[in-house]
């Protein structure tokens, strides 16, 4: 008795139909961290955030304060104190 291939293409669809190889649906799990673990991601995330903007907080301020210091004649009295202690 043999069987062509089509009738060997339903037998084996119906196979996997009432017996798949994986399960279609998985357990699902959820986790909580622990606070210690909480506290130190948030103290990790606002020292990353801190460490990004305050290098480019610098860059913006550094030129507003020598500005004012322009405007106030006071440039050339702290580069001559800061550099060369007169």
């Amino acid at each position: 008795m043999s069987r062509t291939l089509a009738e060997l293409k339903l037998v084996l669809r119906a196979k996997l139909v009432t017996d798949p190889p994986a399960q279609f649906t998985q357990n699902y799990y959820s986790c909580y961290p622990q606070s210690l673990t909480s506290f130190q991601s948030a103290v990790g995330i606002a020292s990353g955030n801190t460490a990004l903007s305050l290098p480019v907080l610098v860059f913006m301020v550094l030129p507003i304060i020598y500005f004012f210091m322009l405007k106030l004649k006071q440039v050339e009295t702290f580069l001559l104190h800061a550099l060369w202690g007169a």
